[in-house]
């Protein structure tokens, strides 16, 4: 996985010798550090593996670790499931100086071929052995396909399409053990009683559930929402995340699940908000796609076709810097 490293000036004065930190002689590095455009906070983004270091002062820090996303399920016939998405851990701590270690999540990966799971994504990290501060957000489940039931995770993946019915991934406690240790929602179900249409689930987002609905008017096998990095921050950089229906930059959407027969537009299985993945559809064997680079999201679920991969994971520290 390619390692960013930005600009490495501390963090007491910025490039041009302006603005300080929210407490003087607070200095850090790491990762990409970006200056908000009104000099109200400072960040480290991290996409690859790093280590984030506090040489001097002390401050209390913002954090969002998220996991790499699921895959979608692999379904030579009927839907396979959407991937879940990444573990979602934010939240403040104090620090001192010393070093973070920092490990990003690699995005769960497309199955062999023939009814088979997604690929589940890999955990983020944000350690200090000389500090008590540990963060981890685990991978999301990958998506179901054929008679497997889809795997748990940060969020769960969707469920088979067929046979069915299946229950979607659930999501599972994060092992850091810091309350609340919730980090995402299940997968939706895959609710075919074994006739067409065939619906994988959509993976569960950071934010909500992935949805399973089967209504003959209106099938919906959408990934779950993700969420708003620092509850809508707008000045994180457009290069992170995604658009989505609230202000700030999305991460962490689960991916669609697959549909068969894919007659109805791409809204009904396209990816959660954040950066997840659209679902397959059938007798086109197309329109799979990958949840969306350092988003942690989901990839979409298979249908004729393979799943496609999740998103790799992003760790971001924020400060404020005036």
């Amino acid at each position: 996985m390619p390692l960013f490293t930005g600009s490495k000036f501390g963090f007491g004065k910025d490039a041009a010798g302006g603005g300080s930190a929210g407490s003087p002689g607070f200095e850090a590095t790491g990762g990409t550090e970006v200056l908000a455009p009104d000099n109200s906070y400072k960040y480290w983004v991290f996409t690859g593996p790093d280590t984030f270091v506090v040489t001097a002062g002390s401050e209390t820090i913002d954090y969002l670790v998220i996991g790499g996303g699921g895959a979608g399920g692999y379904a030579p016939g009927a839907a396979g499931g959407g991937g879940g998405s990444g573990g979602w851990r934010e939240g403040t701590k104090p620090v001192t100086a010393g070093t973070w270690t920092v490990t990003i999540g690699t995005f769960g990966t497309v199955p062999a071929p023939g009814y088979n799971n997604g690929g589940n994504g890999g955990e983020s990290v944000l350690g200090s052995p000389t500090q008590p501060f540990i963060i981890v957000g685990s991978g999301g489940g990958g998506g179901g396909a054929g008679g497997n039931n889809a795997q748990p995770g940060g969020s769960g993946g969707g469920a088979a399409g067929y046979p069915g019915p299946h229950p979607g991934g659930s999501t599972i406690a994060s092992p850091d053990g810091i309350s609340p240790t919730a980090q995402g929602f299940a997968g939706g179900t895959g609710p075919n009683d074994g006739s067409s249409p065939y619906l994988g689930g959509g993976g569960g987002g950071a934010g909500e559930v992935g949805r399973g609905g089967l209504d003959p008017f209106s099938p919906i096998v959408q990934g779950g929402n993700g969420k708003a990095a620092f509850s809508g921050d707008t000045m994180l950089p457009p290069s992170y995340g995604t658009p989505g229906p609230t202000p700030g930059r999305w991460f962490a959407g689960g991916g669609g699940g697959g549909y068969y027969p894919g007659t109805g537009p791409t809204t009904i299985r396209e990816g959660g908000a954040g950066g997840g993945g659209n679902g397959g559809n059938h007798p086109l064997a197309s329109g799979t796609t990958a949840g969306a680079t350092n988003t942690g999201s989901g990839g979409g679920g298979g249908c004729y076709s393979a799943g496609a991969a999740g998103g790799t994971g992003i760790v971001i520290v924020r400060c404020p810097w005036s």
